[in-house]
């Protein structure tokens, strides 16, 4: 009966995992945790300046910090995803728990950006050149 028992078991029965796993669980949950924190907290910086903000307003500290957390975030996603391409090539058919680590870590990351969209995006037109006024006269008309 004892033969049956996948190898990956330790003696108390409980499934050992890899420290590889372990580090890409806490990983992910820890950067979820920074996007969805840094949302807040850009959104909570936000609400001091609604729904009056304009481009010539500064940004507070809250909204600062927090959407510099969301692109963090959004940018560990390709060491989250360099995790599961180390696992995929060291045992490919136990890499499936990392693809879900990436697919979650992406979801999260998206899924903030679409529900803190006003806060994140709010100066994205600033600074960009304006279109130039149409003038009554044709050029070079005198």
């Amino acid at each position: 009966m004892m033969d049956d028992v996948d190898s990956s078991l330790d003696n108390k029965g409980q499934q050992k995992s890899s420290p590889l796993r372990k580090a890409q669980t806490i990983f992910t949950f820890f950067f979820i945790t920074v996007a969805l924190l840094g949302g807040l907290l850009a959104d909570v910086g936000f609400g001091q300046h609604s729904p009056e903000k304009t481009c010539s307003d500064s940004d507070n500290t809250l909204e600062k910090i927090g959407i510099a957390l969301v692109f963090a975030s959004f940018y560990c996603l390709g060491i989250n995803i360099v995790f599961f391409l180390v696992r995929l090539l060291l045992n490919w058919k136990a890499s499936i728990h990392a693809l879900a680590m990436v697919l979650i870590h992406a979801g999260c990351v998206f899924l903030t950006v679409v529900i803190f969209a006003d806060t994140l995006l709010s100066n994205a037109g600033c600074g960009v050149a304006v279109f130039v006024p149409i003038s009554p006269e044709p050029p070079g008309f005198i």
